[in-house]
């Protein structure tokens, strides 16, 4: 703004000279009139541009020389299309307190970078400390009853066409339109596996997707209206803050524009009921930018903190080939196949035969799964058979007595 003010000062200078040379030179002074004339109206269109915004660099805003809401929308955009494929090791890990917790996002944040450790580990469990650990009791252990562990998770993307997220207990494939969950018998003696098929468009608990490991995935519909400078006081990460017209907000680097916190609330007034953050971006092979440290945590009505989840990524690579036989799902005979496709109608069987690919059983199902209407209760169908012979009974009984009181009065008579 300053520039463009100096540049319009020196030409309207520039347009007085040109006057004064006129008429003390004893020239033509109607030419230099019509030029001086000509320079100002440039100068007044020019100040009307910028007064109005409309050009490209009036969206500059007095005193913040921080990024635009265009560009910070332009690198997140960026940062999804990177992604065609993935291979990403991490391990997750959630939970519920038994009593909500009076903590703030600010307080568990603080706590977050307070921590001095290498061993990402290591540094859930102090955090959990901070919660008290008789509070997650509920957590389901994988190696024995009351330990708190860390569930190992391997995720494969491809481009949105097929993928697959695979745990110790459950195997999660999507493909075509089916999302396929296997369970996996954990018990001693081992029971029957299970394989459940659901509709792609409704995914289930547990599978992870590139929302889950990308930040900026999740932030496809959240339509910042504006970026301000981040105040220091009190923060710990970030340089600039984004917001939307709900009042959420999201704390963004300097350099890179990319998320670190997001806080997710219903109004601008209101209580956060979700707050993320995010930690050591790390660029991986196929030069795609992802944090190792993912925590999300939600709270109640009055702000109290009441379930957690935590992601650290062990191990990921973007943008390779990836096997079709990848997002095979192979099923031994006389595994229980289960099919949730049609909400009217539930259909399960004991698999005859093994499948190098369970989808193919399924989609030789889908029509009729479609199709299937459900069969009406059976108390329904009793109730009906036991109205219909009380109603015979009834009528017969009528009939017995009209004939005995015809008999009765044919001996009157």
């Amino acid at each position: 703004m300053f520039r463009r003010t100096c540049n319009r000062l020196s030409i309207e200078i520039a347009c007085t000279s040109i006057l004064y040379e006129a008429e003390t030179k004893d020239q033509s002074v109607g030419k230099m009139k019509r030029l001086a004339t000509l320079l100002l109206a440039v100068v007044s269109m020019s100040s009307i541009q910028c007064f109005g915004q409309t050009s490209e660099d009036s969206l500059e805003v007095v005193g913040f020389d921080g990024p635009s809401v265009e560009s910070v929308e332009a690198v997140w955009a960026g940062e999804i299309s990177r992604v065609t494929t993935a291979r990403i090791e991490s391990q997750v890990s959630s939970g519920a307190l038994w009593e909500p917790l009076q903590i703030s996002p600010r307080e568990i944040a603080l706590k977050i970078d307070s921590i001095e450790t290498s061993d990402p580990e290591e540094k859930i469990y102090q955090l959990i400390e901070v919660f008290n650990p008789e509070a997650f009791k509920q957590y389901k252990s994988y190696s024995g009853p009351g330990e708190w562990t860390m569930t190992f998770v391997e995720t494969l993307l491809n481009n949105g066409v097929s993928e697959r997220t695979t745990g110790p207990e459950f195997d999660h494939v999507m493909v075509d339109d089916l999302h396929l969950v296997k369970s996996f018998p954990l018990k001693d003696p081992p029971t029957d596996e299970t394989i459940k098929a659901y509709d792609r468009s409704q995914p289930r608990w547990g599978f992870y997707r590139l929302v889950s490991y990308l930040p900026t995935s999740e932030l496809t519909n959240f339509r910042p209206v504006e970026v301000e400078p981040l105040p220091s006081e009190g923060n710990t990460v970030g340089e600039y803050i984004v917001r939307n017209a709900s009042g959420s907000t999201v704390a963004i680097d300097g350099e890179h524009l990319l998320p670190l916190e997001i806080v997710i609330r219903k109004s601008e007034d209101a209580i956060p009921s979700q707050v993320k953050y995010f930690r050591d971006y790390t660029l991986f092979p196929g030069d795609v930018l992802m944090p190792l440290e993912h925590y999300e945590f939600h709270f109640d009505s009055e702000g109290k903190l009441k379930s957690w989840s935590v992601k650290l990524i062990r191990s990921a690579v973007f943008n390779v080939e990836l096997n079709e036989s990848e997002f095979q799902m192979p099923a031994s005979a006389g595994a229980i196949a289960i099919d949730f496709r049609n909400p009217e109608y539930t259909r399960g069987n004991t698999l005859q035969q093994s499948f190098s690919d369970v989808k193919e059983y399924f989609l030789a199902q889908s029509e009729y799964i479609k199709n299937m209407q459900p069969e009406p209760p059976l108390e329904s169908s009793i109730r009906e058979v036991n109205f219909s012979w009380r109603s015979l009974l009834l009528i017969l009984n009528g009939i017995v007595l009209m004939v005995i009181g015809f008999v009765l009065w044919r001996r009157q008579v």
